[in-house]
């Protein structure tokens, strides 16, 4: 049996939009869902229904506009003119008769013209009739039905719910927030002190220097420089730095040296000085070449004098 050779088009990725070189549309920033909602709330209408619940009462309204003949015309002329619905008609209707007439105006139109909410509102003499017909009496338009306000009230229930943990979330953002807010204070801070103490350290560093000038290669360094220190390695000298430095091509410094560190130095610098450096008798400025029993003044100092004693002879 003869297999058909397979599709060559049926592994090929499908090509996207930025696929053919072209640059993607502007996306523009979208309002967020809570922003929504808050506009939904503030214009007092029903969250069920902007979720997307089918409402009965919406659902009804919607069959009752289609009883009307023409549309609502109202003023456009006045500022912040709000939306009149044709439910808002059918209420006006019913609370102020006396206002709600046909009239009939010098050029012969007829028009029931009256002002609802606060909007210069018209209608056309057929939906006058139909209202005031009172064929829409037996539709329950004032009060909500029961399974539409079921619904809003569990669609509030999972909305409640919903912003109870995002504000949640956002405490946590903010504690972190502030706390790293703190931290950053704290590395900042401690990055100025140590800025602020360079210059005690430079003191030391032009000391340690000059000691390690006078030092042999293979001597170890004390106090450690602050590489060394840090990779917990012995500092030895090599050449003018120590071996580490060395290495990695960088100076020696100290900037992490303690005072105590600083005091032992001159302790034990003082005491190899006592120990293998200038004798106590002769002062550190005095000329050299002079005899021993003599000082720079010429006044000859007290030597000690050597008695010479008869060795005894052994008894023959």
């Amino acid at each position: 049996m003869a297999h058909g050779a397979p599709d060559p088009d049926l592994h090929k990725r499908k090509r996207d939009v930025e696929d053919d070189g072209v640059a993607a549309g502007v996306q523009y920033h979208q309002s967020s869902p809570t922003a929504n909602q808050q506009g939904v709330l503030s214009r007092r209408e029903s969250l069920a229904a902007n979720m997307g619940v089918r409402m009965t009462g919406l659902q009804l309204l919607r069959g009752i506009e289609k009883f009307f003949y023409g549309p609502i015309k109202f003023d456009t002329s006045q500022p912040f003119t709000r939306r009149i619905t044709w439910l808002d008609v059918v209420s006006f209707a019913k609370t102020n008769p006396s206002d709600f007439v046909l009239s009939t105006f010098p050029d012969g139109r007829r028009c029931c013209r009256f002002t609802c909410k606060g909007v210069r509102t018209e209608i056309c003499p057929v939906d006058w009739r139909i209202i005031s017909s009172g064929a829409l009496d037996r539709f329950p338009l004032q009060r909500p039905f029961e399974e539409d306000e079921w619904a809003e009230l569990v669609t509030l229930d999972v909305l409640q719910r919903r912003a109870f943990i995002l504000y949640k979330k956002a405490d946590e953002v903010a504690a972190r927030a502030r706390d790293l807010h703190h931290n950053l204070g704290i590395r900042k801070t401690d990055i100025m002190r140590r800025r602020t103490g360079h210059d005690g350290s430079s003191a030391y560093r032009l000391l340690l220097t000059q000691r390690i000038q006078k030092m042999a290669n293979g001597n170890v360094i004390i106090p450690p420089c602050d590489l060394c220190r840090r990779l917990q390695w012995q500092c030895v000298k090599h050449l003018t730095r120590c071996r580490a430095c060395v290495t990695m091509r960088i100076k020696c410094m100290w900037d992490s040296v303690t005072e105590e560190e600083i005091g032992q130095l001159e302790f034990r610098t003082m005491f190899q000085m006592d120990v293998e450096g200038i004798p106590e008798g002769k002062p550190e400025g005095a000329p050299e070449g002079k005899p021993e029993g003599e000082q720079a003044g010429g006044i000859p100092d007290l030597q000690e004098t050597r008695i010479a004693r008869p060795r005894k002879r052994l008894p023959g």
